[in-house]
């Protein structure tokens, strides 16, 4: 009979053995495969957390910086662009101001400047309001936000306001006696009201916005404008300080004035916001790496102990199979079967419960780090094809039979050397 048939009639025959071989083996392949699968999961998961934590990020930053411009909105515009001769304490206590060409708008908009945004054009100038008892009207005409060739459009702060129209301050409108979808007459013009503000306490409340070119055509100043407003955008406060320069540098007739506080504290805001999502992201990914490196730690020490249990367990049972066999052994070396044959039967026995005992054992241990894995620190299913490892399923597959060869072996060389009449004697 060939050997593969004696082994195969042996199993057959002492198959609690074999099956307690299989299992031992199994445990040893479990037991890597399922810490070697834990660890790919936690990968996996990692990358997945990560991803999902950067994505929230993003949008908490969007948020965030979408809340301080709706900041900014109230706070208005922190730069604003005047002439360069421009006498400052004049245009701040009584609103006179230099005209420049309209054209100024087109040029800055169509540079390389990317520290600024939300540039809006205005043409404002202090008259008696000859309809209202010559009251004072500051009359500031808009035509809307413009935006810079290299940057993205935003959404503008204030709406233009479209010809025909007037908006109005809480106390323009109280002396004019006029309300939203009302009528009002400015220097002779009937204006439609769109919007009457509510107080605000600055300025403002006794100002009427219209249409820039309305606003040229009455003050018989065609083409110009007195002063443009814009917004930093988001840089550092070193960087800040350079804006007014880089204005100046497109435009050399205009000089540019950085409401510090306003820009600070956006920028500042931004900065802040940015390094505690930064600390946040870097606190998860140690989080993370401690967790895998416990994760590591474990599998170090759990996965050889059981691989040595197995090999105690596979030696001692080997030793009880050729226990167990000392008489067919005796008789099998008797009838000239040479001790190599006796060698291979029981070197083929091991390797064909090894391969068995690998397969469940990289079943079960797969299974088990992926059902781990999923119920540990991942929301949600984990896809097995992520956490599959080809070089894992290679070790078990071809560790199970090797570990199997190496705890059998010396009780199948001590049996293949013994001499049979030795044997049947003791039998």
């Amino acid at each position: 009979m060939s050997t593969l048939g004696l082994v195969l009639r042996e199993i057959r025959h002492r198959n609690l053995n074999f099956l307690l071989g299989v299992l031992a083996v199994a445990a040893a392949g479990a037991s890597l495969a399922g810490a070697m699968t834990r660890l790919e999961a936690h990968r996996a998961g990692t990358e997945r957390i990560l991803a999902e934590r950067e994505a929230a990020t993003s949008e908490r930053l969007a948020k965030l910086n979408d809340d301080i411009r709706k900041i900014t909105l109230i706070q208005q515009f922190n730069i604003v662009i005047l002439h360069k001769d421009q006498d400052l304490n004049a245009f701040l206590a009584r609103h006179e101001a230099r005209t420049m060409p309209e054209s100024y708008v087109e040029t800055l908009a169509q540079s390389d400047l990317t520290a600024i945004n939300h540039l809006e054009p205005s043409l404002t100038e202090m008259i008696d309001w000859p309809e209202q008892n010559n009251s004072a009207l500051i009359l500031t005409g808009v035509r809307g936000e413009v935006p810079l060739r290299l940057l993205d459009a935003k959404k503008p702060f204030n709406q233009p306001v479209p010809k025909g129209s007037a908006v109005m301050g809480a106390v323009s409108a109280q002396v004019a006696g006029v309300k939203a979808g009302g009528n009002v007459t400015i220097l002779g013009r009937a204006f439609k009201v769109a919007k009457v503000h509510e107080a605000r306490g600055n300025s403002d409340d006794t100002t009427a916005w219209i249409h820039l070119a309305e606003a040229q055509d009455l003050l018989k100043k065609p083409g110009m404008i007195n002063a443009m407003k814009a917004l930093n955008c988001g840089c550092t406060t070193e960087e800040l300080k350079l804006i007014p320069g880089k204005i100046q540098a497109v435009l050399p007739g205009v000089k540019a004035i950085l409401d510090m506080p306003k820009a600070v504290n956006r920028t500042a805001s931004l900065e802040r916001a940015e390094r505690e999502t930064r600390e946040a992201m870097q606190a998860e990914k140690d989080g993370r790496a401690r967790l895998g490196r416990e994760l590591e730690s474990a599998a170090a020490l759990v996965v050889p102990l059981v691989a040595v249990a197995s090999a105690l367990w596979l030696a001692v049972l080997a030793f009880l199979n050729v226990r167990a066999r000392r008489e067919e052994i005796g008789i099998l070396r008797a009838i000239g079967v040479r001790s190599g044959k006796i060698l291979a039967m029981f070197m083929l026995r091991a390797v064909a419960l090894g391969l068995l005992g690998g397969a469940l054992g990289y079943a079960a241990g797969f299974l088990s780090g992926w059902w781990w894995g999923q119920s540990a620190d991942v929301a949600g299913a984990l896809d097995y094809r992520s956490v599959f490892s080809a070089p894992c399923a290679a070790l078990v597959l071809g560790g199970g039979p090797l570990l199997a060869a190496l705890a059998s072996w010396l009780p199948a060389l001590s049996a293949s050397m013994r001499d049979p009449a030795e044997m049947l004697r003791l039998e």
